[in-house]
């Protein structure tokens, strides 16, 4: 049986809102850490559910422990 999982993580549109407001003020400072702050938390959520879904498929178990080894090539000699 084949499957295909797909999520979609986001900050919310207020978020995003707020980041444009930051910008068209001229607060170019505080957008950059603001975006920054959503961009790295829309990215730890995308991480947490995908280790979720992996859970739940019963295939978690064939994740690397070393955090480093999650992002190498499962291909030898393929680069990313």
């Amino acid at each position: 049986m084949d499957l295909v999982a797909f999520h979609l993580v986001t900050m919310s549109g207020r978020a995003s809102e707020y980041a444009h407001e930051l910008f068209k003020s001229d607060n170019y400072a505080e957008y950059l850490y603001f975006h920054g702050l959503g961009v790295e938390s829309a990215e730890a959520l995308a991480e947490l559910w995908h280790k979720r879904i992996r859970e739940e498929l019963g295939i978690a178990s064939e994740d690397a422990e070393d955090v480093r080894k999650l992002f190498q090539p499962a291909i030898p000699g393929f680069a990313l």
